[in-house]
């Protein structure tokens, strides 16, 4: 997919898809709205913004919905990336360890992470509201003023196609 001139460019994929093969350094902003029981699927999506050649600072959101199901994996993919960072992290995976070392390390590791889920360590992030999201995702002052414009426009209960054609009005 090559994107030429000035007017919005959007890519849709998944994160499996977007992990994979792709190069994406002209992208800028990722926005993750389904979630992985592999957080691992979501890191690679994500690099893929992160190549070199990248110019631009990436912004990454994640869409979360108060429902119990996605906190609840939300919650496990964090203790995943937790137990990954606290294994690898550890240095054990190294020439320099014996099998049994590593295992301890493993057993020590896997007791923390039992108790931990046991407690529900679950971190509340609070609901972001419309103007908020607006704000997180501007460029600038005339992209907020666009965002403005479409919420007020959805909150009346508009539409903000391009009439019969199906077209996306400009920003």
């Amino acid at each position: 997919v090559q994107f030429g001139g000035d007017g919005p460019r959007v890519f849709l994929l998944s994160s499996r898809a977007g992990g994979l093969g792709l190069n994406l350094q002209t992208a800028d902003t990722v926005i993750l709205f389904d979630l992985d029981w592999n957080p691992q699927n979501d890191k690679q999506a994500i690099a893929r913004a992160h190549r070199i050649g990248q110019q631009r600072e990436v912004r990454v959101f994640r869409l979360i919905t108060e429902s119990a199901v996605e906190r609840h994996m939300e919650r496990r993919c964090r203790e995943k990336l937790d137990l990954e960072k606290k294994i690898m992290g550890a240095g054990m995976f190294t020439k320099g360890s014996s099998q049994e070392q590593r295992a301890d390390m493993l057993r020590s590791i896997l007791g923390l992470a039992g108790a931990d889920a046991a407690c529900g360590g679950a971190v509340e992030h609070p609901v972001t509201s419309v103007e908020e999201l607006g704000e997180l995702l501007a460029r600038g002052p005339e992209e907020l003023a666009a965002f403005g414009r479409l919420d007020q426009e959805l909150l009346r209960g508009g539409s903000s196609s391009g009439g019969d054609r199906g077209e996306a009005q400009p920003l």
